[in-house]
């Protein structure tokens, strides 16, 4: 993955060509379909992995995503190395840019001694501030997409550490669930167990069964030897005379039985009243019963009403999101607005340099007249001062030289006050922008900010309704479970009072049996009765014994089943943790997707940083261009001669060209700035001219700039006056030496 990455990136770097070819640049239209291509493959591979792996796929996906992070930080450390190679190249143009700038402004002022030059001069400085002003924009249009590259370089390593969190926490998850499997396993095996020891005490419990079964057989057994006794009595009537002396003792026995019936019904009672007893305690049990069902009930409601209110509480902030999500999609409409003008104003700017550059161009290579075609009277006056003898000199002398005309002032004062209007509606135009702007991000912050609190909210009633549920599903189990323990009490109960009733109606009948035997048998048979006596207290120590067993097996039975609830209650709560861990597992893929989306997003991202450095490198070029042309051509004319005989004369080209209107030395004192001479750094033309006043008001600095302006033209003009004077004498001179 890594090398086809890696050899992908060396594409990017290697097909980047700078040459524009009609509307299309060569070779950069291929780096956006590389790195689609590029995205195109991992997202190719993602789909594979979700269509191949049944189960689960998380650490495939996560490496994946790694390996796909780390070429994306690979990509922005390429992008941070152009942006500063770009720098470098773009300082050390600027600074060739400056050192040409210098020497034409060393040039022009040897030479400035023509309305042209004048004009060539203002041109010149109009066109070293734009690129002054370019050269501004592209170093914080590149210091803007270094921040950008940093704050995605930062964003990449958050993503990463996340995912890093999030396999840390995925094992832990999956630590977390193979020791509840083992928990749940043992609970397994421990219910196994008490299933086992369930089905041995039925089997006991079967035995015993079989015991009482067969202790019933003996009692029918004695039941028939008692018939038989009765046809033995018969034959044994002969007996009986000899028997009547035993009879007295045979009636102490029977008094001292019928206290002993009488004790064993006064037990009856007892135990008849603690039936009652506990038939009333089975009422109370009831009642509570249905009480705490009444309040459980109760509490449901308040729980459903307070469900109901959280969730008209989250529909009504949804809906309140769908606003704000609406408001920021018209905010970001308006964005792209006036980006979209921004983008304008560049283009007009951009045809505006287009037509300085060809108006330069043009006015290189064309001638300039000698004399103006003006129409007007006061300019022919002015043209008619001039001598033809003093045409004709200056016809051989400067063929490139033309007379200054009062037309041309007015209209370059028109032009200078179009450029003012020009750049006054700009300066609004841009301020107006910018409090808009301004405007719009507070109101995306506020907006932001109502979202965030927003989120907040949904997100504490999104806990509160979980916890409501969680209490009411906790509460619904816990009535459940009292509910099937009540139950299971009251069928004990039942079954408890049934097998007493049982026994006391077995003992009802034996007791009425034995009377009737006794009354049968009471002469003859005391030897039978007292073995049938001792035989009964064998079988009722039997029978209590068999019911103290059966309590005991119905204590260990309540025993096994709170053991079965609590066990229930655990494997309860372990899945309710595995639901939970479920959801963990759920927000972590949805975790794992935000970062795919902001994956995504920093490809878009990384995508327009390459849009917007390929647009500067061509408008760089476009610009180091159009300034490496020569910028002045006329200096190399034919006035070579004429240049020499300015530089000796020392009192003219060492006085100081003021900025005031007239040239008058107050006016001279008060200018900020001086004229423009050899090895002065501090010049209008310099690079590191500027205004002290540039920091207080932008405005007024552009007000003082153009009066500046104007105030140099004037004065060029008067000098060029002065200096035609002068020539015109050195000429006439001249003229009369050679005609001597």
């Amino acid at each position: 993955m890594c090398t086809v990455n890696r050899s992908h990136q060396r594409l990017l770097v290697s097909d980047g060509c700078p040459i524009p070819i009609g509307n299309s640049v060569c070779g950069e239209t291929k780096t956006l379909d590389i790195i689609n291509e590029f995205k195109r493959l991992y997202e190719e591979k993602m789909n594979e992995i979700d269509n191949t792996s049944c189960g689960d796929c998380l650490q495939e996906k996560l490496q994946l995503q790694q390996n796909w992070i780390g070429d994306l930080t690979e990509q922005n450390e390429m992008l941070v190395r152009a942006v500063e190679d770009l720098e470098l190249e773009a300082t050390e143009r600027v600074k060739m840019l400056e050192e040409k700038l210098q020497r034409s402004a060393e040039c022009i002022c040897e030479t400035m001694s023509n309305d042209t030059a004048q004009e060539e001069n203002s041109k010149l400085m109009s066109a070293f501030v734009r690129v002054q002003e370019l050269n501004q924009q592209l170093t914080i249009q590149l210091a803007a997409a270094e921040q950008k590259v940093v704050l995605e370089n930062q964003m990449n390593q958050l993503n990463e550490t996340k995912i890093s969190e999030l396999e840390r926490m995925v094992s832990s998850k999956e630590i977390d669930i193979d020791k509840h499997s083992v928990t749940i396993t043992s609970i397994k095996e421990n219910l196994v167990c008490s299933l086992q020891q369930n089905e041995a005490l039925q089997k006991t419990i079967t035995s015993l069964s079989e015991t009482v079964y067969e202790f019933h057989q003996c009692v029918q057994k004695y039941e028939n030897d008692s018939c038989k006794s009765q046809e033995v009595t018969i034959a044994c009537q002969n007996q009986i005379e000899s028997c009547k002396e035993k009879l007295t003792d045979l009636k102490d026995l029977l008094e001292r039985k019928t206290s002993d019936l009488c004790k064993i019904e006064m037990a009856y009672n007892n135990q008849h009243r603690s039936l009652m007893c506990c038939q009333m305690e089975l009422k109370e049990i009831k009642d509570r019963q249905k009480n705490k069902q009444y309040y459980l009930k109760c509490v449901i409601e308040e729980l459903k009403d307070k469900l109901n209110k959280s969730e008209e509480d989250r529909d009504r902030q949804i809906r309140e999101l769908k606003l704000m999500q609406e408001d920021l999609g018209n905010l970001k409409r308006k964005n792209e607005k006036k980006d979209s003008e921004i983008v304008r104003y560049r283009r007009i700017i951009s045809d505006l340099k287009k037509t300085l550059t060809e108006l330069n161009k043009n006015l290189s290579k064309k001638e300039i007249p000698f004399r103006s075609k003006c129409n007007r009277e006061e300019c022919k006056r002015y043209i008619e001062q001039f001598n033809e003898a003093d045409v004709e000199v200056l016809q051989n002398q400067e063929a490139g030289t033309c007379v200054s005309c009062p037309c041309e002032v007015d209209f370059y004062r028109n032009v200078v006050e179009a450029l003012k209007r020009a750049v006054n509606e700009i300066k609004m135009r841009l301020t107006n922008t910018q409090k808009k702007n301004k405007d719009l991000e507070k109101e995306l912050r506020d907006k932001e900010l109502q979202v965030q609190e927003i989120s907040r909210t949904q997100l504490e009633k999104d806990k509160e309704y979980s916890e409501l549920k969680q209490k009411l599903m906790e509460r619904l189990q816990m009535v459940q479970c009292e509910e099937a323990k009540f139950a299971e009490k009251s069928k004990q109960f039942e079954r408890e009072v049934g097998s007493l009733k049982r026994e006391l109606e077995l003992k009802t009948l034996q007791l009425n049996e034995v009377e009737k035997n006794t009354q049968q048998i009471a002469g003859t048979k005391s030897i039978q009765l007292a073995c049938a006596q001792e035989e009964i207290n064998v079988l009722k120590e039997q029978l209590n014994k068999l019911l103290r067993q059966h309590c005991a097996v119905n204590m260990e039975n309540e025993k096994l089943h709170t053991q079965s609830t609590r066990m229930q209650t655990t494997v309860t709560n372990l899945e309710e943790r595995s639901q939970l861990l479920k959801g963990q597992v759920e927000q972590y893929l949805m975790e794992l997707q935000m970062v795919q989306k902001e994956k995504d997003s920093l490809h878009i991202r990384n995508q327009d940083l390459l849009r917007e450095l390929r647009a500067l490198q061509t408008s760089y070029e476009t610009a180091c261009g159009q300034q490496s042309g020569p910028s002045c051509p006329f200096v190399q004319s034919q006035f070579t001669r004429n240049i020499n005989n300015l530089r000796n004369r020392q009192e003219h080209c060492q006085s100081p060209w003021s900025l005031g209107s007239q040239g008058t030395s107050s006016v001279h004192d008060s200018s900020p700035c001086r004229s423009p001479c050899i090895n002065e750094g501090s010049d209008w033309y310099a690079t590191n001219f500027r205004n002290e006043s540039e920091d207080d008001d932008v405005e007024e600095d552009d007000d003082d700039w153009v009066t500046k302006v104007e105030n140099l033209a004037a004065q060029v003009r008067k000098t060029n006056k002065m200096w035609r004077h002068k020539m015109e004498k050195a000429d006439l001179t001249v003229s009369k030496d050679t005609k001597k």
